[in-house]
């Protein structure tokens, strides 16, 4: 079985399975970009849109192209904007037109399915004006997208050769660590990043489950090709741990905030050189010389704490800083271990802490250290809920 040619390039069946989510996340990804008006665009690989008309409605575009390779799909983005963009049938390898062309160059959702990436972020950099931004977001596929890790993770445990087509093994692009490498590789500087989220709300089990006979994209085109029966076999399964996950992790029939559901990842690159004496650092900078297990580590922490709610992540010289509107804990990166500083209004008498600073009358400040995942404990998730909790 060979379905790796993921097929998009159907416009309906797109929108139901993935663009419904894809145009929610658009306007959240402009927010955090938080560029002025006024400036020339280049959306690549617009797909059916989302992000061109969120582009076009909140930031009064000067320009705004639109490129995507699927003649179907850019003809629903012409609908869409007729009269507003300009549009051309293209690939990230060769993007039609001329250097030194837009303002911002920006890339929803589409990332890990562009097949030269280097040559695609070369094109890129060519129609870039000088101190221009690039930007992408993509689906955090191994993490928290749960609509799609509960499919696969279904199908991987009544064929484990499902392995071999799931999005979170096949896309290593989607993860902090190795976008940010990907951007830093093509020489782009100032590099920012986020994890943003959204809703992922679903009527019925059913408005969960129809999307993925569409045919469009990696999931739906492995159910296509299984027989009748594994289909059946595999709705079943799924349906029975969305039942025992409902109120958790999916949001079926209901408003629930679902950690991380979209992304992924390290996007913001400005074309530019840093000022060095005012640098932004990143997660990268305090994992890149690290053991695996160092980030092993961290990706864990930083998912489960994503469960709590909004997560701020700061790097800086000697730590990341982590917080929600205060910050409540902080990340030692060593070369085969984690010093975690969790921030309490009590002191822990714990044996697991090794160093106690008062930060202030009401702040203790407590050193944890992690050797493995198996530290991020029910214990440890605790006190840092304690401190995510705390007001000011």
């Amino acid at each position: 079985m060979n379905i790796k040619n993921d097929t998009w390039n159907s416009g309906d069946p797109y929108e139901y399975f993935m663009g419904r989510w894809s145009k929610l996340m658009a306007p959240v990804f402009l927010d955090w970009l938080d560029l002025p008006d006024h400036l020339a665009w280049l959306d690549l690989g617009c797909g059916t849109g989302a992000l061109s008309e969120a582009i076009y409605n909140y930031r009064k575009p000067i320009s705004l192209a639109c490129v995507e390779p699927s003649h179907q799909f850019l003809e629903i983005t012409r609908q869409r904007l007729s009269g507003k963009a300009g549009f051309a049938i293209g690939g990230a390898s060769k993007i039609p037109g001329p250097k030194n062309s837009f303002d911002v160059v920006v890339s929803g959702l589409a990332l890990n399915f562009f097949p030269d990436l280097p040559a695609a972020f070369s094109e890129m950099k060519r129609v870039l004006k000088p101190n221009g931004t690039v930007a992408a977001y993509v689906w955090d596929y191994a993490g928290q997208m749960q609509f799609l890790r509960v499919f696969w993770d279904a199908a991987c445990e009544l064929d484990p050769a499902a392995k071999n087509f799931d999005e979170g093994i096949r896309f290593p692009i989607c993860n902090p660590v190795d976008l940010e490498v990907a951007f830093r590789d093509a020489g782009l500087s100032d590099i920012q990043g986020a994890y943003l989220t959204i809703d992922t709300v679903f009527k019925d089990f059913d408005d969960y489950w129809n999307p993925f006979l569409g045919g469009q994209g990696p999931a739906p085109g492995y159910l296509a090709s299984l027989s009748e029966d594994r289909r059946e076999e595999l709705q079943q399964l799924v349906q029975k741990i969305t039942d025992s996950r409902r109120w958790n992790d999916l949001s079926l029939g209901e408003s629930h905030r679902d950690p991380r559901v979209c992304v992924s990842l390290k996007f913001l690159c400005k074309f530019s050189v840093p000022n060095q004496h005012n640098m932004e650092y990143t997660e990268l900078d305090h994992l890149s010389d690290k053991s695996p297990a160092v980030t092993t580590m961290y990706e864990k922490l930083t998912k489960e704490l994503l469960k709590f709610g909004r997560l701020k992540i700061e790097p800086k010289k000697t730590s990341i800083h982590l917080g929600n509107r205060f910050g409540f804990a902080g990340v030692y990166t060593r070369k085969d271990y984690i010093n975690l500083e969790v921030h309490l209004n009590h002191k822990l008498t714990s044996k697991r802490v090794s160093k106690v600073e008062q930060a202030s009358t009401h702040r203790f400040h407590h050193t944890i250290k992690l050797n493995s995942v198996k530290d991020i404990d029910k214990e440890l998730l605790g006190w840092l809920r304690e401190a995510y909790e705390l007001k000011g």
